[in-house]
Protein backbone atom coordinates (compact mmCIF):
# COMPACT_ATOMS: atom_id res chain seq x y z
CA UNK A 1 0.00 0.00 0.00
CA UNK A 2 1.96 3.02 -0.75
CA UNK A 3 1.53 6.60 1.31
CA UNK A 4 -1.01 9.02 0.29
CA UNK A 5 -0.79 12.58 0.08
CA UNK A 6 -3.48 12.87 2.79
CA UNK A 7 -1.30 10.63 5.06
CA UNK A 8 2.16 12.26 4.11
CA UNK A 9 0.45 15.82 5.32
CA UNK A 10 -0.77 14.40 8.37
CA UNK A 11 2.80 12.91 9.21
CA UNK A 12 4.08 15.85 11.99
CA UNK A 13 7.59 16.52 13.16
CA UNK A 14 7.00 14.60 16.52
CA UNK A 15 6.01 11.39 14.28
CA UNK A 16 9.18 12.09 12.75
CA UNK A 17 11.08 12.03 16.28
CA UNK A 18 8.91 9.03 16.82
CA UNK A 19 10.29 7.12 13.81
CA UNK A 20 13.40 7.66 14.94
CA UNK A 21 13.37 6.38 18.81
CA UNK A 22 11.46 3.14 17.55
CA UNK A 23 14.72 2.84 15.39
CA UNK A 24 17.17 3.57 18.43
CA UNK A 25 15.00 1.25 20.39
CA UNK A 26 15.72 -1.49 18.13
CA UNK A 27 19.45 -1.00 18.33
CA UNK A 28 19.50 -0.65 22.37
CA UNK A 29 17.22 -2.99 22.85
CA UNK A 30 19.56 -6.16 21.17
CA UNK A 31 22.82 -4.51 22.18
CA UNK A 32 21.96 -3.71 25.73
CA UNK A 33 23.43 -6.36 28.23
CA UNK A 34 25.35 -6.26 31.80
CA UNK A 35 26.52 -8.67 34.21
CA UNK A 36 24.60 -7.23 37.06
CA UNK A 37 21.62 -8.70 36.36
CA UNK A 38 20.95 -12.38 36.63
CA UNK A 39 19.97 -13.09 32.74
CA UNK A 40 20.98 -10.51 30.10
CA UNK A 41 17.03 -10.52 28.71
CA UNK A 42 16.26 -8.29 32.40
CA UNK A 43 18.52 -5.58 30.77
CA UNK A 44 16.39 -6.03 27.30
CA UNK A 45 13.54 -5.79 28.91
CA UNK A 46 14.62 -2.61 30.53
CA UNK A 47 15.58 -1.10 27.52
CA UNK A 48 12.34 -1.96 25.77
CA UNK A 49 10.35 -0.43 28.63
CA UNK A 50 12.78 3.41 28.37
CA UNK A 51 12.14 2.77 24.16
CA UNK A 52 8.67 2.49 24.98
CA UNK A 53 8.05 5.33 27.64
CA UNK A 54 9.89 7.46 24.53
CA UNK A 55 7.65 6.89 22.19
CA UNK A 56 5.00 7.34 23.96
CA UNK A 57 6.03 10.35 25.37
CA UNK A 58 6.18 11.39 21.78
CA UNK A 59 2.84 10.23 21.00
CA UNK A 60 1.06 12.60 23.74
CA UNK A 61 1.76 15.58 22.03
CA UNK A 62 -0.43 14.38 18.89
CA UNK A 63 -3.01 14.58 21.52
CA UNK A 64 -4.82 11.79 19.84
CA UNK A 65 -3.76 8.37 18.20
CA UNK A 66 -5.48 6.01 15.95
CA UNK A 67 -6.54 2.75 17.93
CA UNK A 68 -5.17 0.25 14.55
CA UNK A 69 -1.78 0.20 15.78
CA UNK A 70 -3.44 -1.84 18.78
CA UNK A 71 -6.49 -3.87 17.12
CA UNK A 72 -3.91 -5.01 14.34
CA UNK A 73 -2.65 -7.31 17.39
CA UNK A 74 -6.27 -8.38 18.56
CA UNK A 75 -5.37 -12.17 18.60
CA UNK A 76 -2.23 -11.93 20.75
CA UNK A 77 -4.05 -9.46 23.02
CA UNK A 78 -7.26 -12.25 23.82
CA UNK A 79 -4.44 -14.84 24.35
CA UNK A 80 -3.03 -12.71 27.36
CA UNK A 81 -6.57 -12.13 28.52
CA UNK A 82 -7.73 -15.72 28.57
CA UNK A 83 -4.43 -16.37 30.41
CA UNK A 84 -5.11 -13.52 32.76
CA UNK A 85 -8.75 -14.65 33.16
CA UNK A 86 -8.56 -18.69 33.34
CA UNK A 87 -4.94 -19.15 34.99
CA UNK A 88 -5.05 -16.47 37.53
CA UNK A 89 -8.66 -15.90 38.26
CA UNK A 90 -10.54 -18.59 37.94
CA UNK A 91 -7.99 -21.76 37.38
CA UNK A 92 -4.60 -20.62 38.55
CA UNK A 93 -1.50 -21.67 37.33
CA UNK A 94 0.80 -23.53 39.54
CA UNK A 95 2.99 -20.49 39.83
CA UNK A 96 0.79 -17.78 39.19
CA UNK A 97 3.19 -14.78 39.61
CA UNK A 98 5.32 -15.72 36.44
CA UNK A 99 1.88 -15.84 34.56
CA UNK A 100 1.81 -12.40 35.56
CA UNK A 101 4.92 -11.44 34.77
CA UNK A 102 4.99 -12.97 31.33
CA UNK A 103 1.82 -11.50 30.76
CA UNK A 104 3.33 -8.17 31.48
CA UNK A 105 6.56 -8.54 29.44
CA UNK A 106 3.93 -9.47 26.68
CA UNK A 107 1.56 -6.48 26.82
CA UNK A 108 4.58 -4.43 26.91
CA UNK A 109 6.17 -5.73 23.54
CA UNK A 110 2.28 -5.43 22.12
CA UNK A 111 1.71 -1.56 23.30
CA UNK A 112 5.19 -0.75 21.64
CA UNK A 113 3.78 -2.41 18.62
CA UNK A 114 0.65 -0.57 18.68
CA UNK A 115 2.65 3.18 19.52
CA UNK A 116 4.78 2.27 16.07
CA UNK A 117 2.06 0.75 14.18
CA UNK A 118 0.80 4.56 12.46
CA UNK A 119 4.45 5.52 11.65
CA UNK A 120 5.26 2.38 9.79
CA UNK A 121 2.02 3.18 6.98
CA UNK A 122 4.96 5.16 5.70
CA UNK A 123 6.83 3.05 3.42
CA UNK A 124 9.65 5.36 4.05
CA UNK A 125 9.52 4.50 7.96
CA UNK A 126 8.90 1.00 6.95
CA UNK A 127 12.06 0.64 4.96
CA UNK A 128 14.09 3.06 8.32
CA UNK A 129 13.17 0.49 10.51
CA UNK A 130 13.93 -2.80 8.31
CA UNK A 131 17.34 -0.81 8.27
CA UNK A 132 17.56 -0.31 11.64
CA UNK A 133 16.97 -3.75 12.46
CA UNK A 134 19.65 -4.73 9.47
CA UNK A 135 21.73 -2.60 10.78
CA UNK A 136 21.39 -3.67 14.52
CA UNK A 137 22.22 -7.70 12.81
CA UNK A 138 25.61 -6.03 11.59
CA UNK A 139 26.49 -4.55 15.11
CA UNK A 140 25.82 -7.67 16.93
CA UNK A 141 27.16 -9.89 14.59
CA UNK A 142 30.89 -7.62 15.17
CA UNK A 143 30.13 -7.64 18.67
CA UNK A 144 29.90 -12.22 18.56
CA UNK A 145 33.56 -12.18 16.25
CA UNK A 146 34.89 -9.79 18.74
CA UNK A 147 34.40 -11.94 21.35
CA UNK A 148 35.03 -15.55 19.26
CA UNK A 149 38.54 -13.74 18.63
CA UNK A 150 38.79 -12.50 22.83
CA UNK A 151 39.81 -9.29 21.31
CA UNK A 152 38.11 -7.29 24.43
CA UNK A 153 37.68 -9.74 26.89
CA UNK A 154 37.12 -6.74 29.62
CA UNK A 155 33.39 -6.88 28.09
CA UNK A 156 33.27 -10.39 26.68
CA UNK A 157 35.14 -12.77 30.02
CA UNK A 158 36.01 -16.15 29.59
CA UNK A 159 33.98 -17.87 32.27
CA UNK A 160 35.18 -21.08 33.42
CA UNK A 161 33.41 -24.27 32.64
CA UNK A 162 30.71 -22.06 30.61
CA UNK A 163 30.96 -24.16 27.17
CA UNK A 164 29.40 -21.70 24.57
CA UNK A 165 32.14 -19.73 23.03
CA UNK A 166 29.99 -17.10 22.00
CA UNK A 167 27.26 -15.85 24.39
CA UNK A 168 27.27 -12.54 22.71
CA UNK A 169 24.92 -10.00 24.22
CA UNK A 170 22.13 -12.39 24.54
CA UNK A 171 23.73 -14.57 26.66
CA UNK A 172 23.33 -17.47 24.40
CA UNK A 173 24.65 -18.71 20.77
CA UNK A 174 21.68 -19.54 19.43
CA UNK A 175 19.71 -16.01 20.37
CA UNK A 176 22.83 -14.46 18.28
CA UNK A 177 22.43 -16.67 15.65
CA UNK A 178 18.81 -16.12 15.42
CA UNK A 179 19.21 -12.46 15.47
CA UNK A 180 21.38 -12.50 12.58
CA UNK A 181 19.14 -14.94 10.65
CA UNK A 182 16.64 -12.40 10.46
CA UNK A 183 18.90 -9.55 9.64
CA UNK A 184 20.13 -11.81 6.80
CA UNK A 185 17.22 -11.55 4.85
CA UNK A 186 16.73 -7.99 5.11
CA UNK A 187 20.33 -6.98 4.13
CA UNK A 188 20.43 -9.21 1.13
CA UNK A 189 16.89 -7.80 -0.23
CA UNK A 190 18.04 -3.84 0.44
CA UNK A 191 21.35 -4.86 -1.34
CA UNK A 192 19.31 -6.06 -4.34
CA UNK A 193 16.78 -3.23 -4.81
CA UNK A 194 19.20 -0.19 -3.20
CA UNK A 195 20.39 1.89 -6.15
CA UNK A 196 23.39 4.14 -4.00
CA UNK A 197 24.03 1.96 -0.59
CA UNK A 198 24.65 -1.42 -2.18
CA UNK A 199 28.22 -1.51 -1.45
CA UNK A 200 27.34 -0.40 2.37
CA UNK A 201 24.95 -3.23 2.66
CA UNK A 202 27.30 -5.84 1.36
CA UNK A 203 30.15 -5.02 3.87
CA UNK A 204 27.37 -5.64 6.16
CA UNK A 205 26.81 -9.06 4.85
CA UNK A 206 30.55 -9.56 4.92
CA UNK A 207 30.23 -8.88 8.97
CA UNK A 208 26.62 -10.79 9.19
CA UNK A 209 27.80 -14.29 7.84
CA UNK A 210 30.79 -14.99 9.38
CA UNK A 211 28.85 -14.15 12.46
CA UNK A 212 26.40 -16.49 11.86
CA UNK A 213 28.41 -19.19 10.70
CA UNK A 214 30.08 -19.26 14.15
CA UNK A 215 27.27 -19.02 16.60
CA UNK A 216 27.35 -22.96 15.40
CA UNK A 217 23.53 -22.54 15.31
CA UNK A 218 22.26 -24.85 12.44
CA UNK A 219 18.13 -24.07 13.24
CA UNK A 220 19.93 -20.57 12.32
CA UNK A 221 21.39 -21.24 9.31
CA UNK A 222 18.21 -22.98 8.00
CA UNK A 223 16.51 -19.83 8.84
CA UNK A 224 18.32 -17.63 7.51
CA UNK A 225 18.45 -19.71 4.44
CA UNK A 226 14.66 -19.77 4.19
CA UNK A 227 14.52 -16.09 4.84
CA UNK A 228 16.39 -15.26 2.01
CA UNK A 229 14.97 -17.71 -0.28
CA UNK A 230 11.62 -15.83 0.84
CA UNK A 231 12.78 -12.13 0.42
CA UNK A 232 13.98 -12.89 -3.04
CA UNK A 233 10.78 -12.75 -4.35
CA UNK A 234 10.21 -9.37 -3.21
CA UNK A 235 13.69 -8.20 -4.29
CA UNK A 236 15.00 -6.85 -7.87
CA UNK A 237 16.33 -9.82 -9.56
CA UNK A 238 19.26 -8.36 -11.31
CA UNK A 239 21.38 -11.73 -12.83
CA UNK A 240 24.80 -9.32 -12.15
CA UNK A 241 23.65 -8.20 -8.35
CA UNK A 242 22.82 -11.93 -7.82
CA UNK A 243 26.16 -13.94 -9.28
CA UNK A 244 27.94 -10.81 -6.84
CA UNK A 245 26.04 -11.45 -3.62
CA UNK A 246 26.41 -15.13 -4.44
CA UNK A 247 29.96 -15.06 -4.46
CA UNK A 248 30.46 -13.09 -1.54
CA UNK A 249 28.65 -15.63 0.47
CA UNK A 250 30.76 -18.54 -0.85
CA UNK A 251 33.99 -16.20 -0.66
CA UNK A 252 32.76 -15.53 3.26
CA UNK A 253 31.60 -19.06 3.93
CA UNK A 254 34.89 -20.61 2.93
CA UNK A 255 36.89 -17.81 4.79
CA UNK A 256 34.86 -18.71 8.14
CA UNK A 257 35.29 -22.30 7.80
CA UNK A 258 38.93 -22.38 7.16
CA UNK A 259 39.48 -19.62 10.16
CA UNK A 260 37.04 -21.43 12.25
CA UNK A 261 36.29 -24.82 11.59
CA UNK A 262 34.97 -25.64 15.25
CA UNK A 263 31.58 -24.42 15.30
CA UNK A 264 31.00 -24.76 11.61
CA UNK A 265 32.31 -28.12 9.63
CA UNK A 266 31.99 -29.97 13.39
CA UNK A 267 28.39 -28.61 13.94
CA UNK A 268 27.65 -30.05 10.01
CA UNK A 269 29.18 -33.73 10.67
CA UNK A 270 26.97 -33.82 14.07
CA UNK A 271 24.24 -34.02 12.52
CA UNK A 272 25.08 -37.44 10.52
CA UNK A 273 25.59 -38.76 13.60
CA UNK A 274 23.40 -41.01 14.86
CA UNK A 275 24.33 -39.46 18.73
CA UNK A 276 23.74 -36.10 17.67
CA UNK A 277 23.60 -34.37 21.21
CA UNK A 278 21.19 -31.62 19.88
CA UNK A 279 18.80 -33.28 18.28
CA UNK A 280 17.85 -35.56 20.72
CA UNK A 281 17.85 -32.88 23.45
CA UNK A 282 15.54 -31.62 21.29
CA UNK A 283 13.39 -34.65 20.81
CA UNK A 284 13.79 -34.77 24.35
CA UNK A 285 11.97 -30.97 25.17
CA UNK A 286 9.59 -31.52 22.72
CA UNK A 287 8.26 -35.04 24.50
CA UNK A 288 8.05 -33.22 27.33
CA UNK A 289 6.00 -30.54 26.17
CA UNK A 290 3.87 -32.50 24.54
CA UNK A 291 3.16 -34.54 27.52
CA UNK A 292 2.63 -31.44 29.28
CA UNK A 293 -0.40 -29.98 27.26
CA UNK A 294 -1.82 -33.63 27.42
CA UNK A 295 -2.38 -32.57 31.11
CA UNK A 296 -4.07 -30.11 30.21
CA UNK A 297 -5.05 -29.33 26.52
CA UNK A 298 -7.44 -26.84 26.30
CA UNK A 299 -5.80 -23.89 28.50
CA UNK A 300 -2.42 -24.70 28.98
CA UNK A 301 -0.46 -24.89 32.29
CA UNK A 302 -0.08 -21.17 32.27
CA UNK A 303 1.98 -18.44 30.83
CA UNK A 304 5.50 -18.65 32.35
CA UNK A 305 4.65 -21.99 33.80
CA UNK A 306 6.73 -24.53 31.33
CA UNK A 307 9.62 -24.05 33.06
CA UNK A 308 8.19 -24.83 36.67
CA UNK A 309 6.52 -27.91 34.92
CA UNK A 310 9.37 -29.30 32.67
CA UNK A 311 11.50 -31.12 34.98
CA UNK A 312 8.40 -33.17 36.01
CA UNK A 313 7.79 -34.07 32.75
CA UNK A 314 11.39 -34.16 31.25
CA UNK A 315 11.95 -36.83 34.07
CA UNK A 316 8.65 -38.60 32.77
CA UNK A 317 10.43 -39.02 29.61
CA UNK A 318 13.45 -39.55 30.46
CA UNK A 319 11.86 -43.14 32.11
CA UNK A 320 10.03 -44.34 28.75
CA UNK A 321 11.40 -45.93 25.82
CA UNK A 322 11.23 -43.30 23.18
CA UNK A 323 15.40 -43.22 22.79
CA UNK A 324 15.60 -40.37 24.90
CA UNK A 325 16.56 -42.08 28.04
CA UNK A 326 20.03 -41.70 26.31
CA UNK A 327 20.50 -38.63 28.69
CA UNK A 328 21.79 -39.16 32.15
CA UNK A 329 21.71 -35.80 33.76
CA UNK A 330 19.40 -33.41 35.29
CA UNK A 331 18.65 -30.29 33.08
CA UNK A 332 15.85 -27.64 33.87
CA UNK A 333 14.38 -25.78 30.77
CA UNK A 334 12.77 -22.43 30.69
CA UNK A 335 11.16 -22.98 27.02
CA UNK A 336 11.12 -26.93 25.40
CA UNK A 337 13.06 -24.82 21.94
CA UNK A 338 10.23 -24.43 19.93
CA UNK A 339 7.70 -21.83 20.03
CA UNK A 340 4.47 -23.69 18.77
CA UNK A 341 4.97 -26.46 21.17
CA UNK A 342 5.56 -23.76 24.22
CA UNK A 343 2.38 -22.26 23.01
CA UNK A 344 0.95 -25.36 23.10
CA UNK A 345 2.17 -26.27 26.72
CA UNK A 346 1.40 -23.27 28.44
CA UNK A 347 -2.08 -21.67 26.34
CA UNK A 348 -3.49 -24.80 25.64
CA UNK A 349 -5.43 -24.92 22.25
CA UNK A 350 -6.85 -22.11 23.20
CA UNK A 351 -3.63 -20.14 22.86
CA UNK A 352 -2.46 -21.63 20.02
CA UNK A 353 -5.64 -20.78 17.84
CA UNK A 354 -4.40 -16.73 18.78
CA UNK A 355 -1.31 -17.51 17.16
CA UNK A 356 -2.98 -19.11 13.89
CA UNK A 357 -5.49 -16.56 14.26
CA UNK A 358 -2.62 -13.69 13.66
CA UNK A 359 -0.89 -16.02 11.46
CA UNK A 360 -3.56 -16.17 8.85
CA UNK A 361 -3.62 -12.44 8.75
CA UNK A 362 -0.75 -11.50 8.12
CA UNK A 363 -0.73 -14.59 5.33
CA UNK A 364 -3.07 -12.15 3.69
CA UNK A 365 -0.24 -9.55 3.50
CA UNK A 366 2.78 -9.10 0.69
CA UNK A 367 6.08 -7.54 1.58
CA UNK A 368 10.11 -7.49 1.76
CA UNK A 369 9.13 -7.70 5.63
CA UNK A 370 8.08 -11.38 5.26
CA UNK A 371 12.04 -12.32 4.73
CA UNK A 372 13.07 -11.44 7.87
CA UNK A 373 9.47 -12.92 9.20
CA UNK A 374 10.15 -15.84 7.75
CA UNK A 375 13.71 -16.42 9.05
CA UNK A 376 12.20 -15.81 12.59
CA UNK A 377 8.97 -18.17 12.63
CA UNK A 378 11.49 -21.07 11.35
CA UNK A 379 14.25 -20.02 13.89
CA UNK A 380 11.37 -20.08 16.50
CA UNK A 381 10.74 -24.21 15.59
CA UNK A 382 13.31 -25.25 16.87
CA UNK A 383 14.43 -22.26 19.73
CA UNK A 384 12.52 -20.25 22.19
CA UNK A 385 13.50 -16.55 20.82
CA UNK A 386 10.03 -15.00 21.70
CA UNK A 387 11.82 -15.00 25.94
CA UNK A 388 14.03 -12.21 24.28
CA UNK A 389 12.35 -8.96 24.02
CA UNK A 390 15.19 -8.21 21.16
CA UNK A 391 14.03 -10.93 18.83
CA UNK A 392 9.87 -10.72 20.01
CA UNK A 393 10.56 -6.69 19.32
CA UNK A 394 11.82 -7.71 16.05
CA UNK A 395 9.11 -9.90 14.92
CA UNK A 396 6.39 -7.94 16.01
CA UNK A 397 7.31 -4.58 14.10
CA UNK A 398 8.00 -6.84 11.00
CA UNK A 399 4.55 -8.03 11.19
CA UNK A 400 3.10 -4.42 12.53
CA UNK A 401 5.15 -3.29 8.75
CA UNK A 402 2.94 -5.58 6.99
CA UNK A 403 -0.28 -4.81 7.98
CA UNK A 404 0.04 -1.45 7.97
CA UNK A 405 1.69 -1.45 4.47
CA UNK A 406 -2.21 -3.55 3.15
CA UNK A 407 -4.31 -2.15 5.58
CA UNK A 408 -2.77 1.66 6.99
CA UNK A 409 -4.21 3.76 9.73
CA UNK A 410 -7.81 4.51 9.97
CA UNK A 411 -8.55 7.70 11.25
CA UNK A 412 -12.44 7.19 12.38
CA UNK A 413 -10.94 4.99 15.39
CA UNK A 414 -9.20 7.37 17.43
CA UNK A 415 -8.53 7.26 21.08
CA UNK A 416 -7.14 9.72 23.80
CA UNK A 417 -3.27 9.54 23.10
CA UNK A 418 -2.37 9.79 26.77
CA UNK A 419 -3.97 6.45 26.88
CA UNK A 420 -1.73 3.37 25.39
CA UNK A 421 1.91 5.84 27.21
CA UNK A 422 -0.27 5.60 30.49
CA UNK A 423 -0.46 1.75 30.18
CA UNK A 424 3.33 1.37 29.10
CA UNK A 425 3.69 3.00 32.72
CA UNK A 426 1.66 0.77 34.20
CA UNK A 427 2.66 -2.53 32.58
CA UNK A 428 6.62 -1.67 32.24
CA UNK A 429 6.90 -0.56 35.49
CA UNK A 430 5.35 -3.23 37.09
CA UNK A 431 7.77 -5.77 35.44
CA UNK A 432 10.87 -3.63 36.60
CA UNK A 433 9.60 -4.05 40.16
CA UNK A 434 8.80 -7.38 39.80
CA UNK A 435 11.36 -8.91 37.24
CA UNK A 436 14.37 -6.72 36.60
CA UNK A 437 14.80 -5.19 39.97
CA UNK A 438 14.96 -8.30 41.90
CA UNK A 439 17.18 -10.00 39.63
CA UNK A 440 19.86 -6.65 39.90
CA UNK A 441 19.69 -7.96 44.00
CA UNK A 442 20.01 -11.31 43.51
CA UNK A 443 23.28 -10.80 41.02
CA UNK A 444 24.91 -8.82 43.74
CA UNK A 445 24.56 -11.30 46.22
CA UNK A 446 25.50 -14.27 44.16
CA UNK A 447 28.81 -12.23 43.14
CA UNK A 448 29.49 -11.84 46.76
CA UNK A 449 28.57 -14.98 47.32
CA UNK A 450 30.82 -16.21 44.52
CA UNK A 451 33.72 -14.27 45.31
CA UNK A 452 33.62 -15.39 49.54
CA UNK A 453 32.47 -12.25 50.61
CA UNK A 454 28.95 -11.48 52.96
CA UNK A 455 26.16 -12.33 50.92
CA UNK A 456 23.86 -13.32 53.49
CA UNK A 457 22.53 -10.11 54.20
CA UNK A 458 22.03 -9.28 50.29
CA UNK A 459 20.35 -12.65 49.92
CA UNK A 460 18.16 -10.93 52.78
CA UNK A 461 17.45 -7.83 51.53
CA UNK A 462 16.52 -9.65 47.87
CA UNK A 463 14.28 -11.65 48.97
CA UNK A 464 12.67 -9.43 51.36
CA UNK A 465 11.29 -8.17 47.79
CA UNK A 466 7.43 -8.73 48.12
CA UNK A 467 7.20 -10.16 44.79
CA UNK A 468 7.96 -14.28 45.09
CA UNK A 469 11.48 -15.45 43.55
CA UNK A 470 12.03 -18.87 44.06
CA UNK A 471 15.13 -19.23 42.22
CA UNK A 472 16.58 -16.36 44.39
CA UNK A 473 15.39 -18.19 47.53
CA UNK A 474 17.15 -21.79 46.24
CA UNK A 475 20.08 -19.35 45.96
CA UNK A 476 19.66 -18.22 49.53
CA UNK A 477 19.39 -21.27 51.13
CA UNK A 478 22.48 -22.66 49.50
CA UNK A 479 24.16 -19.90 51.03
CA UNK A 480 23.02 -20.38 54.23
CA UNK A 481 23.30 -24.11 54.21
CA UNK A 482 27.03 -23.45 53.20
CA UNK A 483 27.54 -21.01 56.76
CA UNK A 484 26.04 -23.17 58.71
CA UNK A 485 22.48 -22.25 59.20
CA UNK A 486 20.73 -25.70 58.04
CA UNK A 487 17.68 -25.70 59.85
CA UNK A 488 16.95 -21.86 57.79
CA UNK A 489 18.15 -23.21 54.96
CA UNK A 490 15.56 -25.93 55.12
CA UNK A 491 13.36 -23.69 55.47
CA UNK A 492 14.37 -21.42 52.68
CA UNK A 493 14.40 -24.45 50.16
CA UNK A 494 10.51 -25.41 51.17
CA UNK A 495 9.58 -21.93 50.60
CA UNK A 496 10.80 -22.54 46.78
CA UNK A 497 8.88 -25.26 45.84
CA UNK A 498 6.56 -23.09 46.01
CA UNK A 499 7.82 -21.77 42.15
CA UNK A 500 10.60 -24.36 41.74
CA UNK A 501 9.90 -28.29 41.26
CA UNK A 502 13.75 -29.54 40.46
CA UNK A 503 15.68 -32.76 41.19
CA UNK A 504 18.33 -30.09 42.78
CA UNK A 505 16.15 -28.91 45.18
CA UNK A 506 14.49 -32.05 46.55
CA UNK A 507 17.65 -33.64 46.48
CA UNK A 508 18.94 -30.65 48.64
CA UNK A 509 15.68 -31.17 50.91
CA UNK A 510 16.58 -34.97 51.19
CA UNK A 511 20.18 -34.39 52.55
CA UNK A 512 18.86 -31.97 55.06
CA UNK A 513 16.52 -33.81 56.44
CA UNK A 514 18.76 -36.81 56.28
CA UNK A 515 21.24 -34.81 58.81
CA UNK A 516 18.87 -33.88 60.86
CA UNK A 517 17.71 -37.62 61.62
CA UNK A 518 14.15 -37.40 59.73
CA UNK A 519 14.49 -40.29 57.36
CA UNK A 520 10.77 -40.41 56.73
CA UNK A 521 10.82 -36.90 55.25
CA UNK A 522 14.56 -37.85 53.26
CA UNK A 523 12.56 -40.69 51.81
CA UNK A 524 9.86 -38.41 50.70
CA UNK A 525 12.29 -35.61 49.18
CA UNK A 526 14.74 -37.98 47.96
CA UNK A 527 12.12 -39.91 45.93
CA UNK A 528 10.68 -37.09 44.65
CA UNK A 529 14.40 -35.43 43.02
CA UNK A 530 15.19 -39.26 41.22
CA UNK A 531 11.07 -38.87 39.21
CA UNK A 532 12.80 -35.78 37.73
CA UNK A 533 16.32 -36.80 37.99
CA UNK A 534 16.42 -40.68 37.75
CA UNK A 535 20.29 -41.15 37.05
CA UNK A 536 21.71 -39.09 40.20
CA UNK A 537 23.90 -41.63 42.25
CA UNK A 538 23.82 -39.17 45.01
CA UNK A 539 19.81 -39.79 45.29
CA UNK A 540 20.29 -43.48 44.68
CA UNK A 541 23.24 -43.80 47.68
CA UNK A 542 21.12 -41.76 50.00
CA UNK A 543 17.93 -43.59 49.35
CA UNK A 544 19.79 -46.84 49.95
CA UNK A 545 21.31 -45.61 53.37
CA UNK A 546 18.38 -44.55 54.29
CA UNK A 547 16.27 -47.70 54.07
CA UNK A 548 19.75 -49.91 55.63
CA UNK A 549 19.11 -47.42 58.25
CA UNK A 550 15.41 -48.27 58.74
Amino acid sequence: MQTTATERANFTKVDQWRGALICVTVLVTAAAYSFRFTSFLHVKDMALFGGACAVGATVIFRRRLPWTGSAAFVPLWALIACALLFRVLLFPAAVPADTLTSAARSALLLLFAGLSYDVLTQETWRERVSDALAGTAVLVAALGLIQYANLCPFFFPVFEGYAQRVYSVFGNQDLYGGYLALGAPILVHRFLSASRTRWLLLAGLAVVIPGLLVSGCRSAWLAAAVGVVVGLTYGGMNRRRVAVLAAVVVALSVATISVAPAPTTRRITDSLRDDDEGVWARLWFWDGAVRMWRDAPVLGVGLGNYAYWSPRYLGEALQTSSGTGRFSYEIRVDHPHSEPLQALAESGALGLLCWLWLFARLCRTRGPEWGGLAALIVFSLFNGPLECAAHALAGLLLAAALLAGKHGARSEARVPAYLLPAAVVVVGGFLLWAVVLPSHRFQAAEDAHLAGEPCLGLYERAVDHPWPNASGRMEYAIALAEAGFEAEAYREFERALKGLDTGDLYLALGLLAAKRGDNEAALQWTRACLYRWPSNLDAQQLIEALEERD
